[in-house]
């Protein structure tokens, strides 16, 4: 099997994603919008099996709330081609759906520019290859998630499994 996270880390990461321990809140006064955006990142690589790179194609308009089980709550994102990867659809889990709503209010709230879902900058810069991957493992360690390395990738992997052993089909 791939490099995957077993359930119990998991379940351990999901928890510190929708309650970080004290002083990684980004709604306190320490951390900053940053920790928040790499929060719901990782969050969607585990909660929807999202690619490094769909994160970093994802737009604010891919994100879709209307049709879902409930109103105002995202339940999946349209991530568009790019690289070699076709454009699809990725349903989100529920916990990983209401961290991205928390996302999109704060990015709301903070007016920031531009049409990309996850930027590196309040100007709307794309996030960048190496800074996307070191967020998340700066996000995987300050969970104790063991073992960082790998971590974008690890958590599609965990992802993918989970759908597997819930009866999904491979394609």
């Amino acid at each position: 099997l791939p490099e995957h996270l077993h359930a119990a880390e998991a379940r351990q990461l999901v928890a510190w994603l929708l309650n970080p321990a004290p002083g990684e809140d980004p709604a306190a006064a320490g951390p900053s919008w940053q920790a928040l955006r790499n929060r719901t990142a990782v969050a969607l690589q585990l909660g929807a099996g999202l690619t490094p790179g769909d994160i970093r194609a994802a737009t604010v308009d891919g994100v879709v709330c209307t049709g879902g089980r409930t109103p105002g709550l995202p339940w999946k994102l349209r991530i568009p081609a790019h690289g070699n990867a076709p454009a699809r659809e990725a349903p989100l889990a529920p916990w990983a759906a209401r961290l991205l709503r928390t996302w999109l209010d704060t990015r709301c709230a903070l007016q920031m520019a531009g049409p990309v879902l996850f930027p590196a900058t309040r100007a709307g810069r794309a996030w960048g290859k190496v800074a996307q991957y070191g967020a998340a493992k700066a996000v995987l360690a300050a969970a104790g998630v063991p073992d960082g390395d790998g971590g974008s990738f690890k958590l599609r992997h965990t992802f993918a499994l989970r759908q597997l052993r819930r009866g999904t089909p491979p394609e």
